[in-house]
């Protein structure tokens, strides 16, 4: 039985049970919090391994780098909105 690798983002943390989006694949996974790695919180990326039908989540580790680079995509994103903001802000104190 071969094991697949997928990235997965822990939506939302409820009583014991996490529940893992896993866009690459549109589907959602419920997981009791302890058979996870510790600290996970809602916004936490996991490296997920499924099984062969993809019904199951066989193990899942936490993933620092892929945690970072959607932290970084997000920041990106804030510092165009601010630049653009203060473009927009300049002008309009211009014009008055």
């Amino acid at each position: 039985m071969s094991e697949n690798k997928y990235h997965g983002v822990v939506d939302r943390v409820t009583n014991d049970l996490a529940i893992i989006l896993v866009d690459s694949i549109k589907k959602q996974f419920e997981r009791r919090v302890e058979k996870l790695p510790k600290n996970i919180k809602e916004g936490s990326w996991l490296l997920l391994r499924l099984n062969d039908d993809q019904t199951e989540i066989v193990d899942a580790t936490l993933d620092p780098a892929k945690q970072e680079q959607k932290h970084q995509t997000i920041q990106d994103k804030l510092n165009k909105v601010k630049a653009k903001s203060n473009k927009k802000s300049k002008l309009k104190k211009k014009n008055q």
